[in-house]
């Protein structure tokens, strides 16, 4: 896991209850089976007291994630990996590059364009309609954030 400094100390977590809840080589992970973008790919965790206010709860998860989300009462964290020895970038900063290279290759390459969105012909079609759809609800929420939070 050095490629994420962010989850430094973080441990997978091991089906069932009581005793140490940390996995070590001959444990069965906790891990989601259902891959919808809510599902985690599997659960990790470092060792935390066992009671914290909700302020401490949100400082750990920002520590050992580089981005938290809250949807429908869940919350999920993501990892990225660093870049160049660097810490990742913020998500914005990501779509931002994505929709750059998209508004490139439509603008320098409208052939290319569009034949990459020919449903009928082009397997990249339907996920490149995905990511726009996304990036339709998630760059103003990453927006919206970056204008409001408060160091």
């Amino acid at each position: 896991m050095a490629g994420y400094p962010s989850l430094a100390g973080a441990r997978p977590l091991k089906m069932g209850h009581g005793g140490d809840p940390f996995a070590d080589g001959s444990d069965t992970i906790f891990r989601d089976a259902d891959l919808s973008p809510w599902s985690p790919l599997a659960y990790i965790g470092v060792p935390a007291p066992r009671q914290m206010t909700l302020q401490g709860r949100w400082g750990l998860l920002d520590s050992l994630f580089s981005v938290t989300e809250e949807r429908n009462g869940k919350v999920r964290g993501i990892a990225l990996p660093a870049v160049g020895g660097h810490p990742a970038p913020v998500p914005l900063m990501l779509w931002w590059a994505l929709l750059l290279g998209l508004s490139s290759l439509v603008r320098y390459h409208p052939t290319a364009w569009t034949r990459a969105i020919d449903l009928d012909t082009s397997v990249l079609a339907a996920p490149l309609r995905e990511v726009i759809d996304i990036a339709k609800v998630r760059v103003p929420e990453r927006l919206l954030t970056a204008l409001t939070d408060v160091p």
